[in-house]
């Protein structure tokens, strides 16, 4: 069987190990079987720190000095028009590769296909749908779906009409699941597809020796990339995350505080400068130590294992604490986080933090109920267990499904 992994998000350490722990899986699984992730004009220093290196596993970035090809992809989906997709050297030769394969699996991610309105992302996997190739919608969230124009309404039209069509189709989060139910639309539960793995490298000498053996790891989030908070001041935000740091040290004085950036290549995100921001303005600068953007989502876990706890306001922050079985609250800024958290039944360890941006007192109110989960951090290997058990289950169903069809070639 050939497969494509098509949509592969770059630039992030969650997507990482979410890419990682799956084609892991599915090279173990599909031994026989020929995989190919397709990236298009992709930063390859970026996919050179994704790579997974087995025998049955190529990647392929495609590159063009004639411009156009993503306008033309997209628009084409857009109003219909397919066959604009043989015009154009770079679609016609993706349509020639998903034509080629037997399976199309989208990767693992977040709400491109609702809140962020990925058009790019939604035609790939229209060029597939048009070739009548079998789709595998794996461990995505979707939603909220915007009506405000008629290009937001074209949007949803044509990804419902994919969520209709997917042959295989798993959520990881509870509220897209209901999404998923309220549309009719069949799926697996499932959860970050970064749970199907557990890393064990060693932490580079480095890192050790400056982070020493007692500290916990936060992770904030800038906010302002999000569609959500773009009207909110970066210096509410960064005040925000101060007075958590001076609640963490007002409890655990000795304390180190080991910032981990999540994002890396991507000059519109660049996490460093904000961290450090963060820690100028802060009165307890000498606790905290702010790591370079360069370490794997390998080593991330393993740093994460060995940490007293996690506050984090990146998801898949949340998800390495989950998967190493270190004590975490979630600032909750999106539905994935929350839908996560709900999906395992730990409602306790979210702090909402959509909403707290308009005036004092419910910035207040999230760092009264940040001090009150603080005092109440213990491990909790159920959700650990819980987590890995719906990942396995779903990835297990992947697995039964589609060695039917290898049965049937063979």
């Amino acid at each position: 069987m050939r497969i494509l992994i098509v949509n592969q998000p770059l630039n992030n350490r969650g997507d990482e190990s979410a890419h990682k722990a799956l084609v892991r899986s599915l090279t173990v699984n599909f031994p026989k079987s020929e995989i190919l992730v397709l990236f298009i004009a992709a930063n390859q220093d970026s996919i050179e720190q994704f790579k997974v290196k087995e025998s049955n596993l190529k990647y392929l970035n495609i590159l063009s000095e004639i411009r156009g090809g993503n306008r033309i992809l997209i628009k084409a989906n857009e109003y219909k028009l397919s066959f604009l997709w043989y015009l154009h050297p770079v679609t016609y030769r993706i349509l020639k590769i998903i034509n080629s394969v037997d399976l199309v699996v989208c990767a693992p991610g977040g709400i491109c296909m609702g809140g962020f309105q990925d058009w790019t992302h939604i035609s790939i996997l229209s060029m597939a749908k048009y070739l009548k190739k079998k789709i595998a919608y794996y461990g995505r969230s979707f939603g909220p779906f915007h009506e405000t124009t008629k290009r937001n309404k074209r949007f949803k039209k044509i990804s419902y009409e994919l969520l209709h069509y997917f042959d295989f189709l798993s959520i990881r989060d509870a509220k897209t699941q209901k999404l998923a139910e309220d549309i009719g639309v069949n799926y697996i539960p499932t959860v970050d597809t970064a749970f199907l793995d557990y890393p064990e490298v060693q932490i580079p000498n480095e890192i050790s020796e400056k982070i020493g053996k007692y500290y916990i790891v936060f992770v904030p989030n800038e906010l302002n990339w999000h569609y959500a908070f773009k009207s909110i001041s970066s210096d509410i935000i960064i005040r925000f995350y101060i007075r958590i740091f001076d609640i963490i040290l007002d409890k655990y004085p000795n304390c180190k505080i080991i910032m981990l950036p999540q994002i890396f290549n991507d000059l519109s995100q660049n996490e460093l400068p904000f961290f450090r921001k963060i820690a100028k303005n802060s009165s307890n600068s000498k606790n905290i130590i702010i790591l370079e953007d360069s370490y794997s989502s390998d080593i991330q876990q393993c740093i994460i294992r060995n940490s007293k706890f996690v506050i984090g306001a990146r998801y898949h922050s949340i998800v390495f604490a989950i998967n190493n079985n270190v004590p975490f609250i979630a600032l909750s800024y999106e539905h994935k986080i929350s839908g996560l958290l709900e999906s395992i039944g730990k409602y306790d360890r979210i702090v909402d933090i959509t909403k707290i941006w308009q005036n004092e007192e419910s910035i207040n109110y999230a760092l009264y109920q940040i001090e009150i989960c603080l005092d109440s951090l213990v491990k909790d290997e159920y959700a650990q267990i819980k987590a890995k058990e719906i990942a396995n289950n779903c990835m297990n169903n992947f697995i039964s499904k589609y060695n039917q069809i290898i049965n049937v070639f063979s």
